[in-house]
C-alpha cells in the first residue's frame, strides 16, 4: 500500500489525489523518455485507476485512459499475463 492509498483509506481524498497526480506526472515523464517500457505504461494505468477512485467527477475519463493503454499493449502482445485481467475489470467499471 502506498501513501496515497493510505490517505484515501483514511478519507483524505484531496491529499490522495495530489499524491496520485505526482505519480502520474512522473510516469508520464518516464514514458516520454522511452515509450516502449511496458512497466511504465502499466504504472500509468495504475495511476489512472487510483485517480478514478479519488476524483469521482473525472472517473470515466481516467478509466477510459487506462483502458486505452491496456488495449494498446494487449493488441501489441506486450500486456503481461498477470495484467490481462485488468481489461475486464476496467470495462465493468465503465458500464
Amino acid at each position: 500500500m502506498r501513501i496515497g492509498d493510505i490517505e484515501l483509506a483514511e478519507g483524505n481524498t484531496d491529499e490522495a489525489t495530489k499524491l496520485y497526480k505526482v505519480a502520474l506526472a512522473i510516469h508520464e515523464k518516464l514514458i516520454k523518455t522511452d515509450p516502449e517500457v511496458v512497466l511504465w505504461q502499466t504504472s500509468l494505468v495504475v495511476d489512472y485507476y487510483k485517480l478514478s477512485r479519488s476524483v469521482q467527477s473525472d472517473k470515466k475519463q481516467y478509466l477510459t485512459d487506462a483502458l486505452k493503454i491496456l488495449k494498446q499493449l494487449d493488441s501489441e502482445n506486450h500486456l503481461p499475463a498477470e495484467q490481462q485481467g485488468w481489461i475486464p475489470i476496467i470495462e465493468s467499471e465503465l458500464e
